[in-house]
């Protein structure tokens, strides 16, 4: 994917919770499981430019690909450990630097910078990175609220996942989306997932 260009302004957070069992669910303060997309609303925020196309993303998350707070002591250990890797171009250490940033890494949590590392993750083809962004622009935190690349990018993240609780939720968040899309909404996310992955196989897409 083409390299991005930041603007924006940062505010909110987000959880996302294993349930008991094989199914996930996203956790959204102060909405219904039903209706928590339609309580999200449409705020000003991160517009990131990557493909030539506008994502707006925001970032809350848990550290690192396989690796908690409490192995590193805390987000600002997690920064010093992975951010050599990150920017030798190492996918998980981006991913990790996100996390960090999102969950206080230089004291206060800095959702701009986590954004630019989170997504710098998504672009190298890193799911967790990817399914991170979805949910941003799916709830619209601190960023307009996006349901096409949303879709697109859960989409990646399922196909980049192996069967388990973490690909389940991937689908079961770009369904939700779909929802909330009209025909020609799905279509041109599906073609831009389809546009993303050809990227990342180093193939081109079908017409």
């Amino acid at each position: 994917m083409a390299e991005a260009t930041i603007t924006a302004r940062t505010t909110g957070s987000h959880r996302v919770r294993k349930c008991h069992g094989a199914r996930t669910r996203t956790s959204i303060p102060g909405a219904t499981a039903a209706g928590a997309l339609r309580a999200l609303h449409l705020s000003a925020g991160l517009w990131i430019a990557a493909l030539g196309l506008a994502w707006p993303v925001t970032v809350h998350a848990g550290v690192g690909a396989e690796t908690s707070a409490g192995d590193l002591d805390g987000p600002a250990a997690t920064f010093r450990a992975h951010l050599p890797a990150a920017l030798a171009g190492d996918a998980t250490a981006a991913y990790a630097i996100g996390a960090a940033y999102a969950e206080g890494a230089r004291r206060r949590e800095d959702l701009i910078e986590a954004a630019r590392w989170y997504l710098k993750a998504a672009q190298a083809g890193h799911p967790r990175a990817q399914n991170e962004l979805g949910l941003l622009l799916a709830k619209g935190r601190g960023v307009a609220q996006d349901y096409v690349r949303a879709y697109a990018l859960f989409d990646l993240a399922a196909a980049g996942f192996e069967r388990g609780w973490r690909y389940e939720q991937a689908i079961e968040l770009r369904d939700m989306m779909a929802a909330f899309m009209s025909p020609s909404q799905r279509r041109l996310a599906e073609r831009l997932a389809a546009k993303w992955k050809a990227e990342a196989a180093g193939t081109p897409p079908t017409p």
